[in-house]
């Protein structure tokens, strides 16, 4: 019983690890897009 329960937590580290990896990649093009927006809005308010 003991060593099923430890994979299961295993696995779920594993998850964790997982949404917080797609979790970074997501905050990463999140700060692409809004350096873009920055610089489109610069050139819009030098026009």
């Amino acid at each position: 019983m003991k060593h099923s329960k430890c994979e299961t937590k295993k696995s779920e580290k594993s998850n964790e690890d997982n949404e917080y990896k797609i979790f970074l990649k997501v905050l990463q093009k999140a700060e692409k897009v809004a350096k873009g927006h920055e610089k489109l809005l610069k050139a819009i308010g030098e026009l």
